[in-house]
């Protein structure tokens, strides 16, 4: 695993890895279990794919968002059963993008329109091809176990 040089010497459980000026400590598999990372604590009960949702937003770029975030400001959040999802594709860098425009959006929609702004999301690998950002009440989020 070693770009450059030969792997270092056996250290207390890791085994040091020298690779071009930097370390890496990468874990042994004869550590003992007590060294070994805890399972992650707050699972959740259903997956976000499981929410029920009302409108499913296609988006392809960042100009879209904004007639997507409109749509869900206007219909709003609280008092309903349903979310919406927003599909984006697998590109990172415009996902990140997309999905800060919706976030953003959402509640700087919904302050302005002086709606609760007490919504979950949760950013997700849908498919192969996409991410999906869900967006939900909290009441409805505390129901599904989420």
């Amino acid at each position: 695993m070693s770009w450059r040089g030969q792997p270092g010497r056996q250290v207390g459980g890791t085994q040091t890895v020298y690779a071009a000026r930097l370390t890496f400590r990468a874990p042994n598999p004869g550590m003992p279990a007590f060294y070994r990372r805890a399972p992650h604590r707050h699972t959740m009960a259903a997956h976000p794919r499981d929410v029920p949702v009302s409108k499913v937003f296609e988006l392809k770029d960042v100009a879209d968002a904004d007639g997507a975030v409109d749509e869900m400001v206007r219909t709003g959040f609280a008092g309903r059963d349903t979310g919406f999802r927003v599909l984006m594709p697998k590109d990172r860098g415009t996902a990140k993008r997309i999905g800060y425009r919706v976030t953003t959006g959402v509640s700087y929609g919904l302050r302005k329109k002086g709606d609760s702004r007490d919504v979950k999301y949760w950013t997700y690998h849908h498919d192969a091809e996409r991410y999906a950002i869900v967006l939900v009440d909290r009441a409805v989020a505390e129901r599904l176990g989420l």
